[in-house]
């Protein structure tokens, strides 16, 4: 029992350190490389932690190599940028003047439910206010709204504002959210004939949704096969 508790102590102080070394960036800002090479680390120190007959060695070896690994890709990266781009990708802009890039999200195979919930998690309630969103390497997402949509406290403007109304979706990816036609007072007739009347069939509608002001906005869905 002594044996153990020693061993995993070792192994804990062993693998804070060395991921200390790997820099101080939270889990959500790390490149892919670096998380896969922490994965790996956190999965090797757990072999000779659960079983003592593993000389603690064989853990301790690749642990340090992962992290020599890591050192040595660090140092591409920052030296050239080609291995940056091969290693970390580029970022992909999702949505440019207020227009969600269809094929762009194609590619990276990011889902609109998914593109509108790191909206709202930036304060943008409608897609149409963002001057730009870009997926970065680490997976997040950086919004930039558009000239005048950037958020102002009653106290900028000295007027009483209304209360904030969130948009409702009502078509995304060419499936209708029936379940959301009553927050709107209509029902799917409405919905059809209002696509009808723009040209549009309901499958054919990437998204479709109530704005803020109580207008219905539809974005077509793009030929991505070209």
């Amino acid at each position: 029992m002594v044996n153990i508790v020693i061993r995993s102590a070792l192994l804990y102080i062993i693998v804070v350190l060395v991921m200390r070394l790997m820099g101080k960036r939270q889990i959500g800002e790390l490149q892919p490389y670096e998380l896969v090479i922490s994965i790996m680390i956190a999965e090797l120190a757990s072999i000779p932690m659960e079983d003592v007959g593993v000389p603690i060695f064989k853990g301790l070896v690749p642990i340090f190599t992962l992290a020599f690994l890591h050192a040595v890709l660090s140092l591409l990266v920052l030296k050239s940028q080609k291995m940056r781009r091969l290693i970390c990708g580029t970022p992909v802009v999702l949505i440019r003047d207020g227009k969600i890039q269809q094929r762009e999200m194609g590619k990276i195979m990011i889902n609109l439910s998914d593109l509108v919930e790191q909206l709202r998690v930036k304060s943008i309630l409608d897609p149409g206010d963002a001057a730009y969103a870009i997926l970065e390497t680490n997976g997040q997402l950086s919004v930039f709204p558009k000239a005048g949509k950037k958020p102002a406290t009653d106290g900028d403007l000295n007027v009483n504002s209304p209360p904030v109304t969130l948009p409702v979706p009502l078509i995304m990816d060419g499936r209708v959210m029936q379940h959301n036609l009553p927050l709107v007072n209509q029902n799917l007739d409405w919905l059809i004939d209002s696509c009808r009347k723009n040209g549009y069939e309901t499958e054919g509608v990437f998204f479709a949704y109530m704005d803020t002001q109580g207008t219905l906005q539809i974005i077509p869905r793009e030929e991505l096969s070209s």
